[in-house]
């Protein structure tokens, strides 16, 4: 009696065959090509509240330590950077943080020169235009805006120009 056409043998056998791991590698394959794009849209508008975010509190720490310290603060903007110091001293309060390379995110201003606000020793910031400042910020064709107003308060949400 041989082992190998016993059918106790035959019976015993464990795995898969070829063609059951082809259909079940294919079943996968489609459902992440369905996936993908969604997963690819969430990601974008997590990179966006991220760097909106990242803009929102950096502002908020320009307007607090300029409080904090008694003396003007500096939030500026400069290409896809974002940076707070204190201008007398040359004090750096938040190192500089290049969005792109952190969200994939670009951000444009609502006017030239809002590139950079003061906040003075009472928290109230000088904008360009008297009124407002906005920050646009765009991930992947999907766009939000931060807003500051002439007394410093950030708005990330129901902002209009």
């Amino acid at each position: 009696m041989t082992h190998a056409t016993s059918p106790a043998l035959r019976a015993r056998r464990k795995g898969f065959s070829l063609i059951e791991l082809a259909i079940v590698v294919s079943i996968m394959g489609i459902i992440v090509a369905i996936g993908a794009p969604k997963l690819r849209s969430v990601r974008d508008r997590s990179n966006l509240r991220a760097a909106r975010d990242q803009i929102a509190a950096a502002l908020a720490t320009a307007r607090a330590a300029a409080v904090q310290k008694g003396t003007t603060a500096r939030f500026r903007s400069y290409g896809n950077t974002v940076d707070v110091l204190i201008p007398s001293t040359g004090q750096v309060i938040l190192m500089p943080r290049d969005l792109h390379d952190l969200y994939n995110a670009t951000v444009s201003l609502g006017v030239a020169g809002d590139a950079q606000i003061n906040y003075d020793t009472r928290g109230f910031a000088t904008v360009s235009n008297g009124t407002s400042a906005v920050y646009s910020v765009t991930v992947n064709g999907i766009t939000d805006k931060v807003c500051v107003s002439k007394l410093g308060i950030v708005k990330k949400q129901g902002c209009v120009q």
